[in-house]
């Protein structure tokens, strides 16, 4: 038996509402086949002059998002990080996956 994130379906109705009506869209997902697929509405999103962000939830991209502004005026020589569950959410099917995925 697989585990599996459930992605409800229409997948990126969302992202296409968000691009025709000019809106940005960030997301916290982490199921990665969804979060690759959404940089097939880039072209579309800057077009509108928007952004279109996916798998905002992870220490990684929040971390690269800090070193980068922090590396204009220093030098970063190393960096090193975890990631971990809140203690305060619920670890049910999807975390569990996610995770181990």
């Amino acid at each position: 038996m697989a585990l599996t994130q459930a992605i409800p379906q229409p997948v990126y109705q969302v992202i296409e509402i968000c691009i025709a009506a000019g809106v940005n869209y960030l997301d916290f997902a982490d199921v990665g086949d969804f979060v690759i697929g959404v940089s097939q509405f880039d072209k579309a999103a800057r077009t509108a002059g928007i952004f279109v962000l996916s798998g905002v939830s992870s220490f990684p991209v929040l971390t690269a998002a800090v070193l980068r502004q922090m590396a204009r005026e220093m030098k970063i020589t190393k960096v090193e990080g975890g990631i971990a569950p809140s203690p305060f959410a619920g670890i049910g099917v999807n975390v569990i996956s996610a995770v181990v995925g």
